[in-house]
């Protein structure tokens, strides 16, 4: 990606007190001359240089620095997956691991380490892990899951271990952690009540048309709602009708 390779070629061109004219004069016959000249600009402009500064003392407070460089969250879970062979979503704190381990298997620093053996400890226990057969999207989570308790709550943005997607407020329910499972919408046992009676109407609905249409031969075509003549109700309609005009006729 180009926001990789412009770290790399600031790793490998710019020198604090060096001179930007020669930078430019040795950059690679590969790179664009004029894009380069205007990224080595901006390298020894104040404004660059203050937000390099700026991003470095942000980076002296984190405890742990990750090694998923600038790939998306979307784009790891979708090769662990291909390692796998199993196409169900990835648990933060197994995201955790990947993201904070070194190629050679070894954790970013001590902190990491321990927070590492700690997520495996409470993985090892099957009440603590989520049922993600059931689950929707790329990577499974909930408010207490095993990364969460390592880690701490939730706070306000963006869920951590998610890259740009859910919020907290999102699933803000509170469960406990034991025997914990995210399940599919049918399973919910209410879900299942309101589609039994669902079917229980559609059946009735079915039953009546049928009877509708095989009794059809004994309601008066184009006649339906409106009382037969011929019927006691439609007799005393009549009656009743007759003395109405002879009322107004009086």
């Amino acid at each position: 990606m180009w926001r990789d390779r412009k770290w790399r070629m600031k790793g490998r061109k710019f020198k604090k007190n060096g001179n930007p004219t020669h930078v430019v004069a040795a950059a690679s016959p590969h790179v664009d001359k004029v894009d380069f000249a205007t990224l080595v600009t901006y390298w020894y402009s104040k404004d660059g240089q203050d937000l390099s500064d700026k991003n470095k003392k942000s980076c002296s407070f984190q405890k742990e620095t990750h090694t998923a460089g600038s790939k998306s969250y979307a784009s790891h879970v979708e090769e662990m997956k291909e390692e796998r062979g199993v196409n169900v979503p990835i648990e933060r704190a197994e995201l955790y691991e990947k993201f904070y381990t070194h190629k050679d298997g070894t954790p970013v620093n001590d902190n990491a380490a321990k927070n590492i053996q700690t997520m495996n400890e409470l993985m090892s226990d099957p009440s603590t892990q989520l049922d993600c057969t059931s689950s929707s999207g790329s990577i499974a989570w909930a408010p207490n899951d095993v990364y969460s308790q390592v880690k701490g709550p939730e706070h306000s943005g963006r869920v951590r271990g998610l890259g740009f997607g859910p919020t907290p407020s999102g699933r803000n329910t509170k469960t406990k952690i034991t025997g914990l499972r995210i399940r599919s919408v049918e399973e919910d046992p209410k879900y299942q009540e309101m589609k039994n009676e669902l079917d229980s109407l559609k059946a009735q609905v079915a039953n009546m048309a049928q009877f509708l249409q095989q009794n059809a031969q004994h309601f008066p075509q184009g006649n339906f709602g409106v009382p037969d003549q011929q019927s006691p109700i439609g007799q005393r309609s009549s009656v009743a009708s007759h003395q109405s005009e002879n009322l107004r006729e009086f």
